[in-house]
């Protein structure tokens, strides 16, 4: 297992210390770097041995540097000491895991500028559980963004301008999604492309294709009768809303804050209202799905499509009310999503299994430790989800909430990047393993059980960068 260090207190020499500050006084704010690229030496720490590869090349020109240049500016100085020191004495299994992560999605990508199969916009959603491989889907299904927006989190986090090129070229393809009409999911693919690249790079072309995505779902999706974003169907089909719909009020919010109409925040507000009072249970379960009839705005037959019954819970909608009502806090301030964010995390982390990792459904059986066959039954991606949303939910609550769900969100990363469930060492392109689409249907290709998913990576690396903000 590589443990995850349940502390944010890190011993550092009075010497270090005093190192760091001086440079920092003298450089002032230096740019970003990846901490992988400091890990000179290799050895998944970064101490005095890098610090001595560091110093030997001190206002050396960069022919003998060995990666010292960490800014690239043809000299090793005081500005790569300033770009090392943040990451001075950092968690070797952090530095682990982001190697793995980078190391994951270059391939993946390598792949893909190769392999003609993912040519014409093909996007990755889920591997084959043979070899491994991503499978190429076209673009537009609900998982399209995901992609890109794993590749913006790393360019986030290490400022490498490879993955916002890459993050960009993957973003662009999707420029008729805010268009979409058919069902709720542009929330999904456009802020998780366009959205998280504005707020990463600020790039003014992104913003009009935010605000579109937002008018688009105003305009053809809500309904003010039922005072909710419909998820899936049109037509003379029923009036469908999903928990998952929770994700995509971010970007409503977003939009109505940032030059878009007044309206979409009160549609944001209602929806989380109607989705509050008939997705949830009372003990904090949820269903996926609640219809309503379009007539009288009441709520009808309340099931799950992808839980076990419509009696039952499924995990991973029950990851979303937790990261989705988090999200409606923390855009509106209401006390009343807190408190039903804290209901879903509660009973999500009360149903766990002993890895602190669900079965794709709360309700499936449960297997005895050492099962063969158990890892078929679980969704790792429910558990990603939970984590990143349980992290940003700890940081609105205090007392013993607080140390539940952080230490929950811990627990979760700490079985995640386990060899049990990290896909090191495995043929899988994908970080993590044993995720589940769709169990219901796991002879269809829909099914997708026992993959790697690719939001469920992108949860996971959201999750990563949530811990060490945190701790760090």
């Amino acid at each position: 297992m590589i443990p995850i260090i349940k502390t944010g207190i890190r011993s550092i020499s009075h010497l270090a210390l005093l190192i760091i500050i001086l440079v920092f006084i003298l450089t002032g704010n230096a740019p970003a770097v990846s901490v992988v690229k400091c890990d000179l030496v290799k050895d998944y720490n970064i101490d005095w041995k890098d610090l001595e590869v560091i110093a030997q090349h001190w206002l050396n020109t960069c022919g003998e540097c060995s990666g010292t240049d960490l800014n690239g500016s043809g000299t090793v100085n005081l500005v790569d000491f300033a770009l090392f020191a943040p990451h001075w004495k950092a968690d070797p299994d952090l530095v682990y895991l982001w190697t793995f992560v980078e190391q994951q999605l270059d391939n993946s990508m390598n792949t893909f500028i190769t392999d003609p199969c993912y040519w014409d916009a093909n996007y990755p959603r889920s591997t084959y559980p043979q070899t491994g491989k991503w499978e190429a889907k076209a673009k537009g299904h609900w998982a399209s963004g995901y992609w890109p927006g794993a590749l913006w989190y790393l360019y986030q986090r290490t400022s490498d301008q490879k993955w916002k090129n890459w993050a960009h070229s993957w973003t662009v393809p999707l420029v008729n999604e805010p268009n979409r009409t058919g069902d709720h999911e542009a929330g999904f693919i456009v802020q998780r492309s366009y959205g998280l690249g504005y707020r990463i790079t600020q790039n003014p072309a992104y913003k009009p294709k935010i605000l579109q995505a937002c008018t688009t779902l105003a305009t053809y999706r809500y309904n003010s009768t039922v005072g909710c974003i419909r998820s899936w169907y049109t037509g003379s089909s029923p009036f469908t809303v999903i928990i998952d719909g929770m994700m995509v009020l971010e970007m409503m919010f977003w939009g109505s804050k940032n030059g878009g109409s007044s309206s979409w925040y009160n549609m944001a507000v209602s929806h989380a209202n109607k989705t509050m009072a008939n997705n949830v249970r009372p003990n904090g379960s949820v269903w996926q799905a609640v219809n309503y009839n379009t007539s009288n705005g009441a709520a009808g037959l309340k099931w799950n499509k992808q839980g076990a019954t419509n009696n039952t819970t499924w995990s991973r909608g029950q990851a979303w009310g937790i990261a989705g009502f988090t999200i409606a806090y923390r855009e509106t301030l209401d006390t009343n999503y807190l408190n039903t964010a804290k209901n879903c995390a509660n009973y999500f982390i009360d149903h766990l299994p002993a890895d602190y990792v669900p079965y794709w459904d709360f309700n499936a059986p449960d297997f005895p430790p050492g099962d063969p066959n158990s890892h078929l039954h679980k969704d790792s991606s429910a558990a990603a989800i939970a984590a990143s949303g349980l992290l940003e939910l700890s940081t609105f609550v205090s007392g013993a909430d607080k140390v539940k769900f952080q230490n929950a969100a811990l627990n979760i990363l700490d079985s995640l990047t386990s060899p049990a469930y990290l896909a090191d060492g495995t043929n899988s392109m994908g970080i993590l393993l044993h995720g589940t689409g769709n169990a219901k249907n796991p002879d269809d290709n829909a099914g997708e059980v026992d993959r790697s998913l690719i939001y469920g990576d992108h949860f996971f690396i959201e999750a990563l960068m949530r811990y060490e903000d945190l701790f760090y």
